[in-house]
């Protein structure tokens, strides 16, 4: 005769991850970490969530360029020489000799948007704190900042493959000590 036993599991604390925050030093919560959202796992997955470290957006957004939308228009009718000019200043962020130069504000710029080595569009959000978002496919090729107080918990599974960052250590070890 086989007797089965069955082990209640006490429902999941919600207020656990908050005490454990509380735990942390509002520097740790305040750090900033990279996640990109792409192929891998053991299938090649589509939607993988991989932890890239403690990076501001901006570190991934050197690979990239950028072009307000009216500038083409804007540029077609100068000579050769001032369209490079102002092309040269634009890239340089000098909107004020643009302004003195050619009469053209950064409003008449319009939005600057932003493209990958290819010239296809990407996507871009940023926040001037750091946190942003770089959609380069409209569909899973994403790199995206956040706080380590606003992770979720695929985040957070994503991280623990990689601890060996310094506020990441710590948040995760904080994790991990309660848990015990």
């Amino acid at each position: 005769m086989k007797i089965l036993i069955l082990i209640a599991r006490r429902p999941p604390d919600k207020n656990k991850e908050l005490r454990k925050m509380k735990k942390l030093n509002e520097d740790t919560l305040n750090t900033i970490v990279a996640f990109h959202i792409g192929r891998g796992g053991r299938n090649f997955n589509s939607g993988h969530l991989s932890f890239l470290g403690e990076f501001k957006i901006d570190h991934f957004t050197s690979n990239l360029f950028s072009m307000f939308d009216n500038q083409k228009k804007l540029s077609e009718s100068m000579s050769s020489d001032d369209r490079d000019l102002f092309n040269d200043l634009i890239a340089e962020g000098k909107f004020t000799e643009i302004e003195n130069k050619f009469g053209i504000s950064v409003k008449d710029l319009g939005e600057e948007m932003y493209y990958d080595e290819s010239g296809n569009g990407v996507g871009l959000a940023v926040n001037n704190d750091g946190i942003g978002r770089i959609n380069e496919d409209g569909e899973y090729d994403t790199t995206y900042t956040t706080y380590i107080k606003d992770l979720t918990e695929h985040e957070i599974e994503a991280m623990r493959e990689n601890i060996t960052w310094g506020a990441v250590r710590e948040y995760i070890g904080a994790l991990d000590k309660d848990d015990e």
